[in-house]
C-alpha cells in the first residue's frame, strides 16, 4: 500500500477493528496515530492470510512503480489484485468511479502506455521479456478469473492474451 494515497487513513477511521497488512514497514511515518493503536501488521511475500473460507496470498508485484508493492491472490473468487500493475487513464473524470467493462469503449493501449510512461517511466527503457514470461507462469500457477487493477479497473483474465498471443475464453 503505496502511504501517498489516502485510502488507507479513511478506511481505518471508517472500519475502527480494521488492520492494514500487508508491506507496512514505513507506514509508521505517515499515519502516526494508527501505529500506536497497532493497526499495521507486517506481510511478506509467499505469507498467506487465512480470511474464514478463503485465503489470500501476497505475491510479488511483476510490475510496480514502488519496490514494496505487493499482489495478492484471492484463492475463492480466483482474482489476482495486481494494484497498479494493469492501470490505464482515461480523459473523462466520470468514468474514475468506473470499472474497465462498464466503459462505453474498452481501455486501448495507448491508454495503458500513458500510464506507463507517466508513472512507470522505467518501461520505456526495460526489456520487458521477463516481466511477460513472469506473469504467464503466474497466470499458469493461478488460476485466474479476474484481474481488478487500480483505482477499481477490472480486466477477466480469462479474455487476457496468454503465451501464445491467443485470448482464451
Amino acid at each position: 500500500m503505496p502511504p501517498r494515497c489516502v485510502g488507507p487513513l479513511l478506511l481505518l477511521e471508517a472500519f475502527p477493528e480494521a488492520v492494514v497488512i500487508g508491506e507496512t514497514r514505513n507506514l509508521h511515518l505517515y499515519y502516526p496515530d494508527q501505529y500506536r493503536k497497532e493497526r499495521f501488521l507486517q506481510k511478506n511475500v509467499g505469507q498467506r492470510i487465512d480470511l474464514g473460507g478463503r485465503t489470500l496470498e501476497i505475491l510479488p508485484a511483476l510490475i510496480h512503480d514502488l519496490p514494496a508493492s505487493y499482489w495478492a491472490y484471492d484463492d475463492r473468487d480466483k482474482t489476482l489484485f495486481v494494484s497498479d500493475g494493469f492501470a490505464f487513464s482515461h480523459y473523462d473524470s466520470a468514468e474514475c468511479v468506473l470499472l474497465s467493462h462498464e466503459l462505453a469503449k474498452p481501455p486501448t493501449a495507448a491508454e495503458a502506455r500513458l500510464v506507463l510512461d507517466l508513472a512507470l517511466y522505467w518501461s520505456r527503457y526495460a526489456d520487458n521479456t521477463a516481466i511477460v514470461t513472469d506473469m504467464a507462469e503466474m497466470l499458469d500457477k493461478y488460476d485466474t478469473d479476474d484481474l481488478p487493477c487500480s483505482r477499481q479497473r477490472h480486466h477477466r483474465a480469462r479474455q487476457t492474451s496468454r503465451r501464445d498471443g491467443r485470448r482464451t475464453a
